[in-house]
């Protein structure tokens, strides 16, 4: 018998500025009412603030074997950047799924992503349709599955 149970796929979204994290959970909530996604998949979109919370909440859930991306913004304070958050997480989970954000090309450019995490590190420079190209990396993600 076929187990026709959709498969949860976390999103977190770690972005400071509460308009644009509110704005990016938006556009990607309204993913889940795309019927070929809702069928097959549970997104489960969380957002954080605060990078500890990001990274406890991914420690506590690693042994669960989920699939999870990570939207973390590099510009973060709290004595940390987006890029060192990423390393922290992609230790803490070696599946992850990491897209780091900034306004700045010029941080994006300087950011040279080792080829052996070039299939779960992307770089995306933001701008008006950034919520949607967000969406379309998950959409692109798990139809690949």
């Amino acid at each position: 018998m076929k187990n026709n149970t959709p498969k949860q796929i976390n999103i977190l979204i770690m972005e400071d500025d509460a308009f644009y994290n509110n704005l990016l959970a938006k556009k990607m909530r309204d993913l889940n009412q795309k019927p070929e996604i809702n069928i097959h998949f549970d997104l489960n979109i969380k957002q954080f603030f605060h990078p500890d919370k990001l990274l406890r909440m991914v420690e506590e859930n690693n042994k669960l074997n989920s699939i999870t991306i990570a939207f973390v913004d590099y510009y973060l304070g709290y004595g940390i950047n987006g890029l060192q958050l990423v390393y922290l997480l992609q230790e803490v989970n070696k599946n992850i799924r990491t897209v780091l954000l900034s306004q700045s090309e010029k941080i994006l450019t300087k950011i040279k992503v080792p080829s052996a995490k070039s299939h779960s590190f992307i770089k995306i420079h933001k701008h008006e349709y950034t919520p949607d190209i967000c969406c379309a990396i998950i959409e692109n993600y798990i139809y690949n599955l």
